[in-house]
Protein backbone atom coordinates (compact mmCIF):
# COMPACT_ATOMS: atom_id res chain seq x y z
CA UNK A 1 0.00 0.00 0.00
CA UNK A 2 1.40 3.37 -1.02
CA UNK A 3 1.04 6.40 1.18
CA UNK A 4 1.99 10.03 0.88
CA UNK A 5 3.41 12.36 3.44
CA UNK A 6 1.27 15.03 5.02
CA UNK A 7 3.31 17.64 3.12
CA UNK A 8 2.49 16.03 -0.24
CA UNK A 9 -1.18 15.71 0.72
CA UNK A 10 -1.25 19.43 1.56
CA UNK A 11 0.24 20.23 -1.86
CA UNK A 12 -2.47 18.15 -3.58
CA UNK A 13 -5.15 19.84 -1.47
CA UNK A 14 -3.77 23.24 -2.41
CA UNK A 15 -3.85 22.37 -6.13
CA UNK A 16 -7.46 21.23 -5.83
CA UNK A 17 -8.52 24.34 -3.88
CA UNK A 18 -6.74 26.74 -6.22
CA UNK A 19 -8.51 25.24 -9.22
CA UNK A 20 -11.99 24.92 -7.72
CA UNK A 21 -14.72 26.75 -9.61
CA UNK A 22 -17.61 26.73 -7.18
CA UNK A 23 -17.31 24.76 -3.96
CA UNK A 24 -14.64 23.34 -1.72
CA UNK A 25 -15.44 20.72 0.90
CA UNK A 26 -12.70 20.67 3.49
CA UNK A 27 -11.94 18.53 6.50
CA UNK A 28 -8.48 19.26 7.82
CA UNK A 29 -8.13 20.56 11.36
CA UNK A 30 -4.51 21.60 10.78
CA UNK A 31 -5.29 24.61 8.61
CA UNK A 32 -8.23 26.38 7.05
CA UNK A 33 -9.04 26.34 3.35
CA UNK A 34 -9.20 30.15 3.51
CA UNK A 35 -5.43 30.12 3.96
CA UNK A 36 -5.19 28.76 0.40
CA UNK A 37 -8.32 30.04 -1.28
CA UNK A 38 -9.89 33.15 0.20
CA UNK A 39 -13.68 33.36 0.23
CA UNK A 40 -15.00 35.87 -2.28
CA UNK A 41 -18.50 37.30 -1.98
CA UNK A 42 -19.72 38.60 -5.32
CA UNK A 43 -23.39 39.45 -5.82
CA UNK A 44 -23.08 39.71 -9.61
CA UNK A 45 -21.43 36.30 -9.90
CA UNK A 46 -24.08 34.84 -7.60
CA UNK A 47 -26.92 36.24 -9.72
CA UNK A 48 -25.26 34.97 -12.92
CA UNK A 49 -24.87 31.49 -11.44
CA UNK A 50 -28.45 31.48 -10.17
CA UNK A 51 -29.78 32.53 -13.58
CA UNK A 52 -27.73 29.84 -15.32
CA UNK A 53 -29.17 27.11 -13.11
CA UNK A 54 -32.72 28.43 -13.44
CA UNK A 55 -32.56 28.23 -17.25
CA UNK A 56 -30.33 25.15 -17.54
CA UNK A 57 -33.14 22.69 -18.20
CA UNK A 58 -34.77 24.82 -20.90
CA UNK A 59 -31.43 25.37 -22.67
CA UNK A 60 -30.51 21.68 -22.51
CA UNK A 61 -33.90 20.60 -23.82
CA UNK A 62 -33.56 23.03 -26.71
CA UNK A 63 -30.09 21.75 -27.56
CA UNK A 64 -31.23 18.12 -27.42
CA UNK A 65 -34.14 18.82 -29.75
CA UNK A 66 -31.68 20.07 -32.38
CA UNK A 67 -30.34 16.52 -32.66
Amino acid sequence: MNSVTRAIARIFNRFIAENAHRQIFWLDPVYEVSEIYPRIVNQVAYEDEKREWETWHVRQKSLEQEY
